[in-house]
C-alpha cells in the first residue's frame, strides 16, 4: 500500500475515533460499513463493530484512558488499510469523509482539550 494510502487510512481513523461521541456518528457509521457491500451481511457485522469500538472509546474518555482511545484508532486504520486494498472505490468514500467532517473533528478536538 502506497504512502498516501496509509495517511488517508490515518486520517480516515482519525476521523471516526474523534466523531464516536457527537452528533454525526450515526451517519459516519453507516457510511463506513456501507463501504463493506461487496460481501454481503458484512456491513452489519462492521456496523456493530463501529459501535462497540464507540463504546470503548466513550468510556476510555469518561475514564481518562488514552490508551484505549489510541488502540480503537489503530485498529481502525487497519480497518481502513485493508478495506481500501480490497475495494478501491473506498478511497474515494473514505476521502469524502475525512473532508466532510473536517471541521467537527476540529472542534470535538478542541472542545475535549477545553474539558482536560
Amino acid at each position: 500500500m502506497d504512502a498516501e494510502l496509509v495517511a488517508l487510512a490515518g486520517a480516515g481513523a482519525n476521523t471516526m475515533v474523534a466523531l464516536m461521541a457527537t452528533e454525526v456518528w450515526e451517519d459516519v457509521k453507516r457510511a463506513i460499513a456501507a463501504l463493506h457491500h461487496r460481501h454481503p451481511g458484512h456491513a452489519a457485522a462492521a456496523g456493530i463493530e463501529l459501535e462497540e469500538a464507540r463504546n470503548d472509546v466513550v468510556a476510555a474518555r469518561e475514564r481518562g484512558d488514552i490508551h484505549t482511545e489510541a488502540a480503537v484508532t489503530a485498529h481502525l486504520h487497519g480497518r481502513l488499510s485493508r478495506l481500501m486494498e480490497q475495494d478501491p472505490q473506498a478511497e474515494e468514500a473514505i476521502s469524502g469523509l475525512v473532508e466532510r467532517h473536517a471541521p467537527r473533528v476540529h472542534a470535538a478536538k478542541a472542545a475535549r482539550q477545553a474539558v482536560k
